[in-house]
């Protein structure tokens, strides 16, 4: 009896002390909470970024972090200007191209006129005789033929001896475009402004360079790269190498953890390719 006494009140403590620990909370939030309209204060006890300001005193975030990206850059050490020309507008966001483009002193005209880099994917809306090669080849594996190959696929066909009938087609379509990346790949910075949908703007919906596209050039320049090393065209191949190293650096620039992966398999592919360049090709006379 004594011990069932004993088990209630330790029940009873445990429900008083939980409620006053409630009632305690509710007061201090009631005597912390605002009344009325509230005035952000700008210091170290609330950002480590003072400024810009947006009307309402909070601060421009997407402004701060554009500033940092955009110091230093110039209409000549820019490669985002000839990507945009080799990819087309499409690679930025209907919703914010147009302030995009006059931030970069570019035009819709300026980049409209292509010819635009045509991915792999989309390589059946080119007429036949853009993107027909030899006959087709046997299947590479039980499981993947050359009719259902992706862009990494046929990369990974050519390092086991076989060459999708399309891929040549393919590469001659998007070579102007594939000119303009190697051009843009020797410049030393990346930038795209960021710019936001919202009013005050926010980061969560800023427009960002692409990553996509990315993947597709990687898998472009890796193809030619064991194409050229097929036909004997070693110094063509290695300068495809060096832009996929120096596309990788390009990408690294851009504020998103995404575009670092993105970069991190660019290298690693340039890297790839240029081991198979280097330990297959015979050597070349100096």
């Amino acid at each position: 009896m004594g011990e069932k006494r004993a088990k209630r009140w330790k029940i009873v403590l445990f429900i008083v002390l939980v409620s006053v620990g409630v009632a305690i909370a509710i007061a201090l939030a009631v005597l912390h909470s605002p009344m009325g309209p509230v005035k952000t204060e700008i210091s170290p006890g609330t950002t480590f970024i003072d400024g810009p300001l947006n009307p309402d005193g909070t601060v421009n975030y997407v402004a701060a972090l554009d500033a940092e990206f955009a110091a230093g850059i110039t209409a000549e050490n820019n490669a985002a200007p000839l990507l945009l020309k080799a990819l087309g507008a499409g690679m930025l966001e209907k919703g914010t191209r147009a302030e995009v483009l006059d931030r970069l002193g570019l035009t819709e005209a300026e980049i409209s006129g292509g010819p635009h880099f045509v991915a792999w994917e989309q390589r059946k809306r080119l007429p036949e005789t853009q993107r027909s090669g030899p006959p087709p080849q046997p299947q590479v594996s039980s499981t993947a033929s050359v009719d259902a190959a992706g862009s990494y696929d046929v990369w990974r066909m050519l390092r086991e001896g076989v060459v999708h009938p399309d891929l040549e087609g393919w590469l001659d379509t998007n070579k102007e475009a594939m000119r303009l990346v190697g051009e843009a790949a020797k410049k030393p910075r990346f930038y795209v402004p960021l710019v936001s949908r919202s009013n005050p703007p926010i980061l969560g919906d800023v427009t960002k360079p692409p990553v996509r596209e990315f993947k597709y050039l990687r898998d472009a320049f890796s193809a030619r790269i064991l194409l050229k090393m097929r036909k004997l065209d070693v110094v063509g191949a290695w300068d495809d190498v060096m832009v996929l190293h120096r596309l990788a650096r390009l990408v690294q620039q851009a504020p998103t953890s995404i575009h670092q992966l993105m970069a991190m398999g660019i290298e690693a592919r340039a890297a790839d390719t240029g081991i198979i360049l280097a330990t297959r090709c015979p050597p070349q006379p100096a």
